[in-house]
């Protein structure tokens, strides 16, 4: 019966399947179904050396595909976070059976998320959640060196800090600005908590100066320190 609706019915369809997809609204996903190209690869087929650039992301409709122990099937996407953070692969990815896979380029990709915030906060919500889910880290952030704190932080010094914390380091200055007038500055004693262990956080906390110190439950004790950021994840997800 599916295959009496038109291609690009079957399309959004196929899409909401996907869980990254399944929250994006039906106007956004139907630029997505307009720049898939359906693909068909046979069993030992190589999708990509490992070290080299992702060309593409890969939505596989059937089959198997595997890159480093790592294995993808039906409803998962190959090479999400790897065109999203514009990094190499990480290893070979070989179709290990016959795979049919939705295949869009990283270009069209970006270029979709960055003229759609609905699609890419729906895609955020989801890999925060998966991240969580399998126990990864909360922090956000390389241990960056942000810019000395004074008794109060000038609109400029924000703007500094922000470019200072690694998710912050490539956006553009309206948008950074945008954010650093929505910035309020807290100070904590020692000792003093921050976010109580069970709460779903409703902000994200960058950290400017001193230590955060993370316990509770079975998760390994973890160090936030200066330009690393803690809720993101939790905010994200929802």
């Amino acid at each position: 019966m599916l295959e009496e609706l038109p291609v690009s019915l079957r399309r959004l369809l196929a899409l909401r399947q996907f869980a990254p997809l399944s929250g994006v609204d039906l106007s956004e996903l139907a630029m997505v179904a307009e720049n898939l190209v359906e693909v068909r690869l046979p069993a030992g087929t190589r999708i990509v050396t490992g070290g080299t650039r992702m060309p593409a992301m890969y939505l596989v409709i059937d089959g198997r595909i595997e890159a480093g122990g790592e294995v993808w099937e039906a409803r998962q996407v190959f090479g999400l976070l790897e065109v999203l953070a514009r990094r190499p692969a990480r290893a070979t990815a070989i179709a290990t059976v016959d795979t049919r896979a939705y295949r869009i380029t990283a270009g069209d990709a970006r270029e979709i998320l960055e003229d759609n915030f609905g699609m890419l906060r729906a895609m955020l919500r989801e890999l925060s959640t998966q991240v969580l889910h399998a126990g990864g880290t909360r922090r956000f952030g390389l241990g960056s060196p942000v810019a000395p704190v004074g008794p109060r932080m000038t609109l400029v010094e924000r703007l500094i800090a922000l470019r200072q914390h690694s998710p912050f380091a490539g956006g553009r200055l309206q948008a950074l600005n945008a954010v650093a007038q929505l910035l309020e500055e807290r100070r904590w004693r020692a000792g003093e908590p921050v976010l109580e262990a069970g709460s779903t956080p409703d902000t994200v906390i960058i950290v400017l100066d001193g230590t955060l110190r993370t316990r509770g439950g079975d998760r390994p004790i973890e160090l936030i320190g200066p330009g690393d950021s803690i809720g993101a994840l939790e905010s994200f997800a929802g």
